[in-house]
């Protein structure tokens, strides 16, 4: 929707300037329709210049090393952040669908071996539902303090 709000938009000729900035690679409402390629077109319509944003602050070399692998780009982006030098390789928990609980589990296992502080970390998930069920909450009917 937002994409299609920015094409009406630039059609008018009336939009004087316009910065879009993403991760196509992440284009996590693919099942709303969301497409790179649509970013793609509106960027080759308006004539803009595509600017790569190859820093990561958050994640070490070897996670970045890796995730390569998973997106459409040929080089890694370049570890920037406190932790780019972490040491601990990257490693993928395999836990049954009907019990997800045990991913958590393992992982703070896992981050409680390396020496890590759990409450300086995350677990991210695909979906809402999962989320719940991850934190205990599944069932529980909720709203967002800020909707």
């Amino acid at each position: 929707l937002q994409l299609a709000c920015l094409i009406e938009l630039s059609g008018t000729g009336r939009l004087r300037s316009l910065v879009l900035i993403g991760d196509v690679d992440q284009s996590i409402y693919a099942f709303q329709g969301a497409s790179p390629q649509g970013v793609y077109r509106l960027v080759a319509d308006r004539g803009m210049r595509s600017v790569p944003l190859v820093e990561n602050h958050r994640s070490s070399q070897l996670i970045c090393d890796v995730a390569v692998h998973f997106c459409s780009r040929d080089r890694p982006d370049v570890a920037v952040g406190e932790h780019a030098d972490f040491t601990a390789p990257p490693e993928i928990v395999f836990y049954d669908p009907a019990l997800p609980t045990t991913a958590t589990d393992q992982f703070l296992g896992r981050i409680a071996a390396l020496g890590i502080d759990p409450m300086s970390t995350t677990v991210l998930a695909r979906n809402n539902a999962l989320v719940a069920l991850l934190n205990n909450q599944a069932g529980r009917v909720g709203c967002a303090s800020r909707p």
